[in-house]
């Protein structure tokens, strides 16, 4: 994060912890700091010949009688204008209310410095405080720092020298190189209070560790009043701020009502979570994580929002929300600030760029810029995961410390009870209507319903009764002129047709149902751009000459419709954009229909947006989860195919693993069963083939869980196509490959036993099949990766030679069959190296084997990375 030059030391906030240190007459000496509860530093010569001195406060304050504490010698006559280094001074004060600079035994970074001190601005008139600028040279052989480009008038000595790279007080302002010009001067280093010099008197070392221990703890009590003083330009637009107040418009949007960034109804029942989660942001951790788990509609957003807030307002740190889409990590990972990041929907994002965050953020934070990462998860939705224990697989030590550390807040798992939600749709009612400018509805409803002890149902109750003016209780229509519907509809669904109301007053055409399916794409896929809100209005409106300009203004008309980063965005809060989406998809008899274009449009980050939307829904809608189940069984080939290659990426645009990621979560999930209930006899082979790609991909990601379940279920339907063929070469294989797979999982996990039972499971067929068909060099090749990995986990070393032996027996055979194939000659290359690790005896035979073997490949310049490690090893 750059700043601009002149800004980088606030002049103004630097003042407020800068003293003139005056003799007992009155008169000024100089300057000084405050560098510790009750203690000043200043220079030795300031202090000269004086015991007790009065410290008067730059910002303002009552004046405060001092004592020299410690010092360093005196000045010895002779032609030298300098003290003895270091020309430091300690003053106790009988005070503790004041501020503390934060200091930095270490030299300037950079070359840019700033001082503030008590400099004679005119002759004849006292000094009333003046800031000045330097330009660092480096350190002299006596210790002193060298300045230059600068004013040094007298007056200024004592001053604290600031460094804004290290962001501390790295020195003490001494001497001048000229009075009345800008020549620059020499500064004491901070360091010099640790390390002293010949003849430092013992004393002035001692109270200098002391103060140095006590400093940082002193500047934590208020880390935001020094960051002020060194403030960083943009650090506001670091992180996604989504909040703000509510104002009615000319054409109000009803759901604006219940965003919590507008946070219209007050915020009830949570202060002790908000007071918990206050300490936990300023507690003593540098870097530290908490998840918040809730369903849809708990209050998760909220009370981020209300942390972000008071965090913001009341501790001056950085917050807001967060993920991968939203901005480099660089941004914010290198702001020197104390930072509160939250990433909503935590089960939705890629957890490989999160695991990097966490680690660049714990690289970079430090208790004065600590860093408080905030997971708000969706509970219940479907194929989500433990995002701690998720994260935790792949990460360093480091990382998982700190995960391992990490809390759980309950500020969105509480339900309401009766009272509460009583409590909350009164003080609702009061806000909508004063926030709508209408008068407040006076009935309350039975809020007794399980539904309503989530708040924001509470809340969708409270804004229909506030738009309708209390009249929402009686029993809907289904259609016009129908008979009268027996159950009331739920608030969701109230607040919908409110919001249908918005929709009408500029919508180019009157099509009620086609209005809700066009809100309801640009809900579930979005679109950042015309071609995307093109092929996405398409699906409703098919390429055709007469809908073509009816399409333009219909994409003019959404794009107008919710504010957002993209052109079209979606209906907000997410449960009510989710509740018009099940909605669109009860009604029509093509939602498999829709959900398959959906599902193939072009854009990846709208097909991966519409699963993620869809993995939420579909938890509790089972008309939804049914439709979306048919859809994917009917795309599950394509979708694993164009997530492979957005995953492998291209030379312009590395891989991405937004869409595989909430591919194997909706896999690996709950819908598993459905989707394959819905799969053709003809094609079950094929999903299987599906679960072995996306396991694959899981695993290479740190998604063990996931990648086991999905490879159990390539093995039961591996299993049950081989035991109805068992003839059937093909199946035969695919259930060996399931166990290797299974097995290798097995290693990863440190379970030998496991790994071993499925190995064996996978030779026995492995056998079968190469016995079957010994001129197969697939098959062979099989047999020949079970004997490896068997001979790597065998435990003794017998055992270990004899498997590996046939291994490379194995791989010896095929190399022998195509010698110019560098894949054959690095695995039989690998195989040779296992077993020269077991089979010592054999170790200089077996590295000139690998060493011909290899050299070949490596003069022609084909050979591969694992093979010129093998080939290093070999050599030396």
């Amino acid at each position: 994060m750059s700043v601009g030059r002149g800004s980088r030391v606030d002049s103004r906030a630097l003042r407020q912890y800068v003293v003139r240190v005056d003799d007992t007459t009155g008169r000024s000496r100089g300057t000084g700091f405050f560098v510790a509860p009750g203690r000043v530093l200043t220079c030795a010569h300031v202090v000269e010949g004086v015991e007790r001195v009065v410290v008067v406060p730059a910002a303002g304050g009552e004046p405060v009688p001092g004592e020299v504490a410690a010092r360093s010698a005196d000045r010895v006559p002779g032609p030298s204008a300098f003290w003895p280094f270091p020309d430091l001074a300690l003053i106790s004060i009988g005070t503790t209310d004041h501020r503390c600079v934060l200091l930095d035994a270490r030299d300037p970074l950079g070359d840019e410095c700033q001082a503030w001190g008590y400099s004679q601005r005119e002759d004849g008139v006292a000094p009333t405080g003046s800031p000045a600028s330097f330009r660092s040279e480096g350190v002299e052989g006596d210790g002193y720092l060298k300045l230059m480009a600068g004013q040094a008038a007298p007056g200024l000595s004592g001053a604290p020298l600031l460094c804004p790279e290290r962001r501390a007080v790295i020195g003490v302002m001494t001497m001048t190189r000229d009075k009345r010009n800008a020549l620059g001067g020499w500064a004491s280093p901070v360091s010099a209070l640790l390390t002293g010099g010949p003849g430092v008197p013992d004393d002035l070392l001692a109270l200098g560790a002391e103060i140095m221990r006590a400093n940082r703890a002193a500047v934590l009590q208020d880390r935001a009043a020094w960051h002020r003083v060194l403030p960083v330009d943009g650090s506001d637009d670091a992180l996604l701020q989504p909040w703000g107040t509510f104002r009615k418009t000319k054409r109000p949007d009803p759901a604006d009502l219940l965003l919590p960034g507008y946070g219209v109804v007050p915020y009830l029942f949570r202060d002790a979570d908000v007071s918990q989660a206050v300490e936990w942001c300023e507690s003593e951790q540098t870097l530290a994580i908490s998840v918040v788990p809730g369903r849809g509609g708990a209050g998760k957003t909220r009370f981020a929002v209300e942390l972000c807030r008071h965090m913001a307002q009341q501790r001056g740190w950085i917050t807001g929300m967060w993920n991968k889409r939203h901005g480099e990590v660089a941004d914010v990972v290198s702001l020197p600030l104390p930072r509160l990041i939250v990433v909503d929907y935590t089960e939705s994002e890629d957890l490989s760029w999160l695991r990097l965050m966490l680690d660049r953020l714990r690289r970079q934070a430090t208790d004065i810029a600590p860093v408080r990462v905030l997971l708000l998860t969706r509970a219940g939705v479907t194929g989500a995961r433990d995002p701690i224990r998720t994260l935790r697989e792949e990460a360093t030590l480091s990382v998982k410390q700190i995960l391992d550390d990490s809390d759980v807040s309950a500020a969105a798992s509480i339900s309401l009870d009766v009272d509460e939600r009583e409590f909350l749709y009164s003080h609702a009612v009061k806000a909508f209507a004063a926030a709508w400018e209408v008068s407040t509805p006076h009935a309350v409803p039975d809020l007794s319903a399980p539904g309503y002890s989530l708040p924001l149902e509470v809340l969708f109750e409270a804004l229909d009764q506030t738009l309708d003016g209390g009249g929402s209780m009686a029993p809907i229509s289904p259609s016009p002129g129908g008979p009268v519907a027996p159950l009331i509809r739920s608030p969701v669904d109230r607040v919908l047709a409110h919001e249908e109301k918005y929709w009408v007053g500029d919508c180019p055409i009157d099509d009620a149902e086609l209005q809700r399916a066009c809100v309801a794409l640009a809900t579930l896929a979005g679109a950042t751009d015309d071609t995307e809100a093109e092929q996405l209005i398409e699906l409703l409106l098919p390429l055709d000459g007469n809908n073509a300009p009816l399409r333009r203004k219909m994409i003019t008309w959404l794009a107008g419709l919710y504010a957002g980063s993209g052109l079209l965005n979606p209906l907000r809060p997410d449960r009510l954009g989710e509740a018009l989406i099940g909605n669109v998809l009860c009604a029509t008899q093509r939602s498999v229909m829709l959900l398959s274009a959906v599902l193939s449009l072009e854009s990846d980050d709208q097909v991966a947006q519409a699963l993620e939307v869809l993995a939420r829904l579909i938890v509790n809608d089972e008309p939804s989860a049914d439709a979306t189940a048919e859809a994917i069984a009917r795309r599950h080939v394509s979708l694993v195919d164009r997530a492979q290659v957005q995953t492998r990426g291209r030379p312009d645009q590395p891989g991405q693993l937004r869409l595989v990621s909430v591919i194997i979560r909706i896999h690996a999930g709950q819908l598993r069963e459905r989707i394959e209930a819905m799969v053709p006899t003809e094609e079950i082979r094929a999903l299987g083939i599906t679960y072995k790609t996306l396991a694959s991909i899981a695993a290479s990601v740190g998604q063990s869980a996931e990648a086991h379940v999905l490879y159990t279920q390539s093995l039961a339907i591996d299993r049950r196509l081989a035991d109805a063929e068992p003839g059937n070469t093909v199946y035969q294989r695919d259930l060996s490959i399931s166990y290797e797979r299974l097995a290798d999982l097995a290693v990863a996990a440190g379970q030998g036993d496991e790994a071993r039972r499925l190995f064996t499971q996978a030779l026995t067929i492995a056998q079968g099949l190469a016995d079957a068909e010994p001129g197969n060099t697939v098959y062979q090749r099989d047999l020949s990766i079970s004997y490896e990995r068997l001979g790597a986990l065998a435990t003794e070393t017998q055992e270990a030679v004899e498997w590996l032996t046939m291994a490379a027996a194995r791989r010896h055979t095929l190399h022998e069959q195509e010698t110019q194939r560098i894949d054959l000659a690095v695995e039989l290359a690998y195989c040779l190296y296992l077993l020269a690790n077991v089979d010592r005896g054999r170790l200089a035979d077996i590295e000139r084997q690998i060493i011909d073997l290899l050299h070949p490949f490596e003069t022609v310049g084909t050979i591969n990375a694992r093979g010129v490690a093998i080939l290093r090893w070999a050599r030396e």
